[in-house]
């Protein structure tokens, strides 16, 4: 037997879809880029990786603390 679905159980679906919809939009305004702690680890990462030329093996790189 088939489901039998009402127009009111229909529009209930599509309004909280629409509300949903908007929940979506709302955070994906909220975030317009990247924290400030991941901004901070990927400077102090920079900071840390040395890359050096070498005669025997060519470039390297170094990590340090």
């Amino acid at each position: 037997m088939k489901n039998a679905y009402s127009q009111d159980l229909f529009s209930d679906f599509l309004n909280s879809e629409e509300t949903k919809l908007q929940q979506e939009i709302e955070m994906t305004n909220d975030k317009v880029g990247p924290s400030e702690w991941t901004i901070q680890k990927i400077l102090g990462f920079s900071k840390s990786l040395q890359i050096q030329k070498s005669s025997l093996i060519g470039d390297f790189e170094q990590f340090s603390n």
